[in-house]
């Protein structure tokens, strides 16, 4: 007679195979919850996002107040203050520029991107040119306030890689 498979074997496998699967199982949940505190960890949101998009946020005094990586790119950043008469119709206006020069540590082969944070204000930006060395200069930017306008103007500068 052929061998006969008892009723213990067949337990014995069924418990193998339940143990087998509730151990991929358990072991596929224990790696999803490790990469979702990792993913979730702010730490590492920073650091990916600092070399993804990097950014800082300054002011018109040159000071930086938010770094989001950018600043690992920049030596410095100076904004210089000035005037241009502007020809109205009333005669010539002199409003206020401010000049924008970046010092990059390394060479950046694009323009780094300058976006005015904060309402109530016009600025026109021509397209920057280059300094000297790795510099990238944004001259001319003509600022228009609006006469209640009290709070500094700020800018938000993204490094393009």
């Amino acid at each position: 007679m052929p061998d006969k498979i008892s009723a213990l074997t067949i337990m014995k496998t069924i418990a193998l195979i339940i143990v087998v699967v509730a151990g991929i199982y358990g072991s596929i949940q224990f790696i999803d919850v490790r990469i979702e505190h990792a993913v979730n960890d702010e730490q590492f949101i920073r650091r990916v996002s600092s070399h993804v998009r990097p950014y800082v946020i300054f002011d018109v005094n040159s000071s930086i107040l938010v770094d989001g990586g950018a600043m690992q790119y920049l030596e410095r950043i100076e904004v210089e203050h000035g005037t241009r008469d502007v020809a109205t119709p009333q005669g010539k206006v002199a409003t206020p520029t401010l000049k924008i020069v970046l010092t990059p540590t390394q060479h950046l082969a694009y323009a780094p991107l300058i976006e005015k944070l904060g309402a109530g204000r016009l600025i026109y930006t021509p397209n920057p040119k280059r300094g000297t060395g790795h510099q990238w200069i944004y001259d001319e930017l003509e600022v228009v306030h609006w006469e209640d306008d009290k709070v500094p103007l700020h800018f938000r500068l993204e490094i393009l890689k």
